[in-house]
Order: structure tokens, then sequence, then C-alpha cells
């Protein structure tokens, strides 16, 4: 019988790389089954194969709390090319402007809003945003359309936004409906037919001084999303924003470009509010058609609860549709007692009325009497 044939060395290393190959897969295998079976709410163990076909395990990275976000998305923005105008505050001296300060009333920049964010002077991350968006909404309303700065100023708002949106309203506000409504007015203030309607209207920077006699009461896409968390009723949300819209068209004329853009902005607006808040749009459209029958219930246009980022109190400007949830309930509650008091006091009056008829005569019988016994 003839000798058995010795192995070659390349079978021998093929043969090696094999059982390797066995081992490594096995191995992960155990890996996959124990990363499953322990399991955190903190931190999640996954399994990567390097290059050389190994493998390690990493832990994930723990969720950033609502104001560490914040800190992140500040020091993200600093590195931005576009932010070197806005690092510090404006030298309105030095650079020889002297109207700055008289068109631009609240200054910001990013080094306050860090020194605000590192001494706990923001209640809640929308308060950091409102600072935030003053930067380019200052930068906008002090510099005109093409200047280097405006257009820094533009670019600063869309990459913000969108930032704070993924970062903050994604995954920290857990209220439905104050989410539904930010992601409403976010989608509309990063559109770039938008840039106008970002900040308040400046009538000395625009040179309009009679602005404010005309509109009475001035509203902005910043201003809406500076108290998005406080909102509880979408019927007065609904409000605000269509009024942006509604006070372009009033002031300028129909022939005017940005009377025409605030008109598609409006129809815009109401697209959102079917995509994003199909079941209360759907609702306050009903009250607001005047249908006695379709129109919503008291019950259905209760009030919902303020931002879950609500961590401080207050109820943002004192508007009464945008108080915390509590607080529209007691004001109902107070105005049902008036209306009982009133009721009652008609009926105590009724029933004096009723029993003695009218009040003079029974003073006159009790004068009568008196003179009588006195005879």
């Amino acid at each position: 019988m003839p000798a058995r044939r010795a192995k070659s060395k390349k079978m021998r290393e093929l043969e090696e790389k094999y059982r390797i190959l066995q081992r490594q897969i096995e191995l992960r295998r155990k890996q996959s089954n124990a990363s499953t079976s322990h399991t955190s709410h903190t931190t999640t163990t996954t399994t990567t194969t390097t290059s050389n076909g190994g493998s390690k395990s990493k832990r994930t990275k723990k969720l950033k709390t609502p104001f560490e976000e914040c800190q992140s998305l500040l020091d993200r923005c600093k590195k931005w090319q576009i932010s070197k105008a806005f690092l510090e505050p404006v030298n309105w001296r030095q650079l020889n402007i002297p109207s700055y300060p008289e068109i631009v009333k609240e200054a910001m920049d990013l080094t306050t809003v860090q020194e605000k964010l590192n001494s706990g002077r923001y209640s809640t991350p929308y308060d950091f945003a409102k600072d935030m968006r003053l930067i380019y909404q200052n930068a906008c309303t002090f510099n005109k359309p093409g200047t280097l700065y405006h257009s820094a100023a533009l670019k600063f708002a869309r990459k913000f936004e969108e930032e704070f949106e993924k970062k903050i309203v994604d995954v920290h506000e857990h209220n439905e409906f104050t989410r539904q409504i930010a992601k409403v007015t976010l989608a509309l203030i990063k559109n770039s037919d938008a840039a106008p309607f970002r900040m308040p209207v400046n009538p000395r920077a625009l040179s309009i001084p009679d602005y404010l006699d005309v509109i009475r009461e001035p509203i902005d896409l910043g201003t809406i999303l500076g108290r998005v968390h406080c909102y509880t009723r979408f019927e007065a949300f609904c409000a605000d924003l269509y009024r942006v819209w509604d006070n372009c068209c009033r002031y300028n004329p129909k022939a005017n470009a940005i009377h025409q853009l605030a008109l598609r902005l409006r129809d815009l607006t109401t697209k959102h509010l079917r995509r994003l808040c199909p079941t209360q749009y759907a609702r306050w459209e009903e009250s607001a058609s005047g249908d006695a029958h379709a129109a919503a219930s008291p019950r259905d246009m209760s009030p919902y609860d303020p931002s879950s980022l609500f961590l401080i109190g207050g109820g943002g400007d004192g508007d009464d549709d945008v108080l915390p949830k509590k607080e529209a309930e007691e004001e109902d509650e107070e105005e049902e007692e008036e209306r009982d008091q009133r009721s009652l006091v008609a009926l105590d009056v009724s029933d004096a009325q009723f029993a003695g008829g009218d009040g003079g005569d029974d003073d006159g019988d009790e004068e009568e009497e008196e003179e009588e016994a006195e005879a």
C-alpha cells in the first residue's frame, strides 16, 4: 500500500486560516448573544469587526441632557466659518457704526450665550435658542441684504434651526403637542423665502415709521418660536402664525412682491399644519367655521400641557393663551364661579320681589305702623 502523501505547505496554511475563521465566527456569535441578553437604558454594547478580521466591543455614548446638548450645539456653532463675526459682542464704536445701538435694542453674541449657559440663566433650551436666534436676527436687521454679514446670518440661521430641531426638539421634547407646533414653525423659518419674517419688523431700519400705527399687533416667526413651549391652545398658536402673513398683507399693497410672498407662505402654513397637526387642525377648522353641529366641544378644545422642557414656571409674555394648562383651568373655574354668583344674586332679587313686591312699599308700611304706635 503506497504511503500517504504529505500535505503541502499551502494546504496547511489554508486549513489554519479556516480554523481561525471558525473560532472568530463562534466568538462573535457568543458576544452577540451576550449583548442581546444584557441591556441597559443608558448604554448598550455592540460588536464591530476590525480590518484584520478581529472583533472588538464598544459602548454607545450616554444620552445627553437637554442643556448638555445645548452646550454641544453651541460648541459646533463656534467652529463654523460663518460664525466668526458672531463670536464676540459688536464693538460699534471701534467699527464706527454709531447707529447700531439705536437699531439693535438687544445685542447678542456667542460669547454672551456661553456665559449665560454657564451661569444657568436659561430656564429651558427654548430660552437658549431664543438668544441664538437673536444673533442672526440682529445681523439681518442691521445689515442690508446682499452684504457679507447678512449672507452669513442667513446661513447661520438655517444651520442652527436644523441642528436645534434635530438635537433638541426631536430628541428631548416629549410633549407631542409642543413638538408638533415647533416643527411647523421650524419648517417655515427654515424656508429661504421666509427670511424677512424671521425677526420683528424694525420700522427705523426699514424706514417705515408708520408701521406700528397700521399694525397694532406685530408678530414674527422668531417670536413665535421663542414662546412655542408656552402655548397650550392650538387656536392661539394658529392665530399668531396666520397673523404673521396677515400683517404683511395689510401693510403692503397687493402689487408689492412681499405681499404676494406672504400669500404663498400663508398657503404653505396651511399645508404644514394639515401634515404635522392633522387632528388639531381639523378640529380648529371645524370650530372656526361657525357650524354649531360640527364645532369642537369645549372638552375637545381644552388646553394642552405645556412643553415637557418647561423646567421653571412662567407663562412667557403673559398672554392668556400661552399659559400653562393648570393656570388656564384655574381661570376657567374662576369665570364659572363668577357666573354662578351672578346667577345667585339674580335669584335672590327675583325671590325678594316675588315675596314682598317693591322694596319702597315695605318701607312705607313700616313708617305707617310707627306713626300708629306713637298715636
